[in-house]
């Protein structure tokens, strides 16, 4: 059996630093690291990983906003880099040793991982690359130049989400079609599963509810949708209890279950939580915390939201499938 192709970038979280002013985030990851970030985009392997390894505590308002903010460049950074690509489709996980400690040691036999290091990681790479009986891992130095122009231009700074210090977001809420999960349902699920404290349950649209999608034939089955859900939730965050239903209305389980305090929206779909809490209060539950991720911040540029919408959409991976694309 042919082997799959993993690359895997890690970054130490010393690398990073978090500010909070107002109401604005600000995230830094040292040039270095920013080129190897690129190289691990741009490379031609279909699944990619950054690991943030935990040799120091991310510092922001709380750590769940540091994780989610920390999280949140590095997809935005790391779509910055692929839309300059014609591929349609990246699947790349960030994901914290804090919440997975286990990770390394979670790839199957038939799979092959090469990790992408710099010059001041090799001791350590190596060291780690010795403990692998299996040789299932390779390890590939990159030497770093200097930024090209398109690390220099990649955003830093994006709105901050409420993710407070209170006793809420004991149990969150989120759903969506999650139709070839990509960037932008990773984002959502990540600022999910980073802010619930206890437990989270994700909504699923039924393939009934989808007959008026653009493409929906190439929609993929319900059980795979939330397969993927379910796959993912795991790798980012294992410990949380997790659970991923099938829901046939806008509404899901947050109109049947009263322990739900939190809901998990992006920018688009906001209206639709200002609904679910007037239903909520009108059968006598208590209203829900919105979080309202912005998935992926772009300017005003009209050329760069069309890359957006082109690239970030299930609609357009759909699209691409029908045209028998390279994704």
């Amino acid at each position: 059996m042919e082997k799959d192709i993993n690359q895997l970038i890690i970054i130490p979280t010393k690398k990073i630093s978090c500010t909070f002013d107002g109401n604005e985030n600000s995230i830094n990851l040292e040039d270095s690291f920013m080129f190897l970030l690129e190289h691990l985009v741009l490379a031609s392997s279909k699944k990619k990983y950054i690991y943030l390894s935990s040799d120091n505590n991310l510092s922001f308002k709380n750590e769940s906003s540091a994780m989610i903010a920390t999280a949140k460049f590095l997809y935005q950074a790391s779509f910055h880099y692929f839309s300059q690509t014609k591929r349609v489709f990246l699947d790349i996980n960030v994901i914290f040793e804090k919440l997975n400690s286990k990770f390394l040691a979670g790839f199957n036999s038939q799979q092959e991982i090469e990790i992408l290091f710099l010059g001041e990681q090799k001791a350590e790479v190596e060291q780690f690359l010795q403990t692998q009986s299996n040789k299932q891992f390779k390890g590939s130095e990159l030497k770093f130049d200097q930024l090209s122009e398109s690390s220099i231009l990649v955003p830093c700074k994006f709105s901050s989400l409420p993710i407070s210090n209170s006793q809420a977001h004991l149990r969150v809420a989120l759903g969506g079609t999650f139709d070839h999960l990509h960037i932008g349902h990773k984002i959502l699920l990540s600022v999910a599963a980073f802010a619930a404290k206890k437990s989270l349950v994700c909504g699923v649209m039924d393939p009934s509810t989808l007959t008026n999608k653009k493409f929906h034939e190439l929609l993929e089955p319900l059980e795979t949708r939330i397969q993927n859900v379910s796959s993912f939730l795991k790798l980012i965050n294992p410990n949380l209890a997790c659970e991923i239903v099938p829901i046939f209305d806008a509404f899901g389980p947050t109109l049947t279950d009263s322990s739900i305090d939190t809901l998990v929206v992006s920018q688009e779909t906001s209206a639709g939580g200002d609904l679910v809490n007037t239903k909520r209060i009108e059968k006598g539950f208590s209203s829900l915390e919105i979080i309202t991720v912005e998935v992926i911040s772009s300017s005003k540029n009209a050329t760069a939201k069309e890359i957006i919408n082109a690239k970030v959409s299930s609609t357009s991976i759909r699209e691409q499938l029908g045209k028998n694309d390279d994704l």
